[in-house]
């Protein structure tokens, strides 16, 4: 892990941004990655701090950088279906402001990981924070559809974001999700196929 890397976790678990800054003022690769290829910019992505998103990529980090460890790398199999790109780490935590600017900053909403998935996958999976409503989870499907992701797009065993992502949250918060996928041209597979199962087959992504 390089300084860098090191800085993006800090006291509070969302990075020391100040300390990052002289990092990268004093020549830190912004683009190096820990063994598995995992970046400074996916980390903050996923833990929410914008600052900290800003300063990366103003300071040249690659929006589209891709966390692919080999099948060959001794990482523990959790690592496998962690997210494969910064935006995939801010649809699964649910930072809707963190997209916004990857998405500004060119980020390619049908990248997928290792096991094939898309961010719209991991945006339909999120479940809010018990202790209230929350739109967060209709606002990344609305935006990565508007940005035309592909609604239809297969992960490794070939569940779509309709059928295997869209577990949990309230029923009426389920269906509006559905209702936006099938608007934007989402298809059933056909009565009897191995993908006709529930919505919720797919295990769900491990956070950061």
């Amino acid at each position: 892990m390089t300084p860098l890397m090191a800085s993006t976790w800090g006291k509070t678990g969302r990075g020391e941004v100040e300390v990052a800054k002289v990092l990268i003022a004093n020549g830190a690769k912004v683009n190096a990655g820990d063994v598995y290829g995992k970046t400074a910019l996916m980390e903050v992505a996923a833990s929410g701090n914008l600052e900290f998103v800003e300063l990366l990529l103003t300071s040249g980090a690659d929006v589209n950088a891709e966390f692919r460890p080999s099948l060959r790398t001794p990482a523990p199999p959790s690592h496998l279906s962690f997210p494969g790109t910064a935006l995939q780490g801010a649809a699964t935590n649910g930072r809707v402001e963190i997209m916004k600017e990857l998405m500004t900053r060119g980020a390619n909403v049908n990248a997928t990981n290792q096991l094939g998935q898309t961010a719209l996958m991991f945006a339909c999976q999120y479940d809010c924070p018990p202790g209230g409503p929350c739109t967060r989870r209709k606002e990344m499907v609305s935006m990565l559809l508007a940005a035309g992701a592909d609604v239809n797009a297969k992960d490794y065993a070939g569940k779509t974001a309709l059928r295997g992502f869209v577990g949990g949250g309230t029923g009426e918060e389920k269906q509006e999700i559905k209702r936006l996928l099938r608007e934007a041209g989402a298809t059933e597979p056909p009565q009897g196929s191995p993908n006709a199962g529930p919505d919720e087959a797919t295990p769900k992504t491990k956070r950061r």
